[in-house]
């Protein structure tokens, strides 16, 4: 239940955000399915790599793929080297690393003029036996904008990794942007990146 609502969870947020993704296949891995993926992000504070890790396992999970979160095999107390961190991923049987790498964080600023709406009158005849008067009604004009509106900007870099020899078979260049939450960013980046694995056939497609 608790995996079920994170999923829901993270797929809210990304509807909240937008992506814009362009994946490239390794020519030598056009024929290659992944089956059991290790998911790892990078670049994101702790409390949204553990989420975002636990929300993409569940997404891949979707796509009939086996999932591990990269926190599970490597904690983040724990230090090694890109050698021994292979030997770890490679023990856990999966063919694949997915990481989600935050590469630049921004923010863009946009002003809203100012636009003065006016009121409305509206009419009203009244009539007395054979005399009849008009009466008007007019409300208050109103004026919008006049403000600045801030939108978050996320680049990430995404790759999937054979891990039987350490070589990529996939790079994806995301940029993602929302009103005002981090996370979302990063978990549409993670979605987005997903979605295009699936569409070059390197995933199977969502159940």
């Amino acid at each position: 239940m608790r995996k079920a609502l994170l999923l829901t969870f993270c797929l809210a947020l990304a509807s909240c955000a937008s992506t814009d993704m362009a994946g490239f296949v390794d020519p030598q891995y056009k024929n290659y399915h992944a089956s059991q993926v290790v998911v790892r992000v990078k670049g994101a504070k702790l409390d949204e790599t553990l989420q975002a890790e636990q929300g993409f396992s569940e997404l891949l999970k979707s796509h009939n793929i086996k999932a591990t979160k990269f926190t599970d095999i490597i904690p983040p107390t724990r230090h090694y080297l890109p050698s021994q961190e292979m030997a770890l991923l490679q023990k856990t049987g999966a063919d694949s690393l997915l990481t989600i790498h935050i590469t630049g964080k921004d923010s863009v600023e946009t002003y809203i003029p100012p636009t003065f709406h006016p009121g409305q009158t509206a009419a009203q005849v009244n009539q007395f036996g054979n005399m009849a008067y008009v009466t008007t009604q007019t409300s208050p004009g109103f004026t919008t904008g006049g403000y600045s509106v801030t939108s978050l900007v996320m680049s990430t870099l995404s790759s999937l990794v054979d891990l039987r020899n350490g070589r990529e078979i996939w790079r994806g260049e995301g940029e993602s942007s929302d009103d005002d939450e981090a996370l979302a960013l990063l978990v549409s980046a993670g979605e987005a990146a997903i979605e295009n694995l699936a569409e070059k056939g390197i995933l199977p497609k969502a159940k």
